[in-house]
């Protein structure tokens, strides 16, 4: 059994639970307990929310609509979008202005 859970769940965006089959839910728990968005299937206990952070959806809903629940996701956007000024253009350009004031 993994004791760094806490430490691998605060490397994610967001977490996605598509369970057949779930009893207790622990797994969302800790995610939700991490801060992130969880996405799981509505084979998950209602129970498991407890932030109102976790999207229930069908397995038998179309994968587009699963896109479409991380995709539009605003705290996931918010997250594209502060990586798109990680840009390698944008980085190097940085560094060379750095080097060259010095």
């Amino acid at each position: 059994m993994r004791q760094d859970i806490d430490i691998v769940l605060k490397a994610f965006d967001v977490f996605v639970f598509p369970s057949l089959y779930e009893g207790l839910g622990i797994a969302v728990i800790e995610a939700e307990a991490s801060g992130l968005k969880c996405v799981v299937s509505d084979n998950v206990p209602k129970a498991v929310d407890l932030t109102g952070n976790v999207r229930f959806l069908s397995l038998n809903d179309d994968m587009n609509k699963w896109y479409d629940e991380l995709i539009n996701n605003k705290d996931l956007k918010d997250i594209k979008n502060s990586l798109s000024s990680y840009d390698i253009d944008v980085v190097v350009d940085e560094l060379c202005n750095i080097y060259s004031s010095k």
